[in-house]
């Protein structure tokens, strides 16, 4: 189940407007793709991309569940010379239009080995939400009378718990475009440094979408449609009403 994937290994940013009380309640429901407005990935060890095996910048994960470079998702499209073009690691079909992959986010983490100190926190999760904070980030107020206090909200990325949780909120101030079109111009000047010219054009393509996009970052490949074209059956796909016909 795809969907359960999704839900047990990342962590999601939603709009603001998004009523997170059903995912709040229900550990195994991860949000509906397109109210999804960052992904949040965490990886032990070094992360790559699967195109260019580097780091990934500006990443994007695609509704299969894979980080890629947004750069290497718009080459992947014009080597294909169409929006969409099959997943390098699951073949699932990837495509350019508006909301079909998301901003990401990839977390490194180190392994702990012998001798390592390792912080430990209390944490309060209240009956009925998957809502968690540490203990010494609640007044004595909320410690005393949690029922008065129950989280009937997802935190918002600028609260300084939201890491422990598996849904928050974008909440004021939290700017993903910003991000995305900061790490896309400091790829863009270390590509023309490097001489790499085969990749400015896919890095212009990703800024002139955030462009196209104010509301949400997302990958749009130019004048291309969005979907891919229907197949066309075969005699043995073809019903017998429509072969009587």
């Amino acid at each position: 189940d795809k969907g359960r994937f999704l839900a047990a290994n990342y962590r999601f940013v939603v709009a603001n407007d998004v009523d997170c009380s059903v995912l709040l309640a229900d550990p195994d429901r991860s949000p509906e793709w397109d109210s999804i407005a960052e992904v949040h990935v965490a990886e032990v060890g070094q992360s790559q991309c699967p195109i260019c095996l580097e780091q990934p910048q500006a990443a994007r994960m695609t509704q299969c569940g894979h980080v890629y470079c947004w750069p290497c998702l718009q080459r992947l499209w014009a080597v294909a010379g169409r929006p969409f073009a099959p997943c390098p690691i699951c073949q699932n079909i990837v495509t350019a239009s508006h909301g079909a992959s998301k901003p990401a986010v990839v977390h490194v983490q180190t392994s702990v080995a012998n001798a390592d100190k390792v912080e430990f926190h209390l944490m309060r999760r209240e009956k009925g939400t998957i809502t968690v904070q540490r203990a010494s980030s609640l007044s004595p107020a909320q410690l005393a009378e949690p029922a008065l206090h129950a989280h009937a909200a997802a935190l918002p990325m600028t609260h300084p718990d939201c890491m422990f949780g598996k849904v928050s909120v974008a909440g004021p101030g939290f700017g993903i475009r910003e991000r995305e079109r900061a790490e896309l111009n400091e790829m863009l000047e270390l590509f023309i440094s490097a001489g790499e010219q085969e990749m400015v054009p896919h890095v212009q393509a990703c800024l002139r979408a955030l462009d196209a996009h104010p509301s949400s970052a997302a990958p749009a490949a130019e004048n291309q449609p969005d979907t891919p074209p229907e197949e066309p059956q075969t005699e043995a796909e073809v019903s017998p009403a429509a072969a009587e016909g």
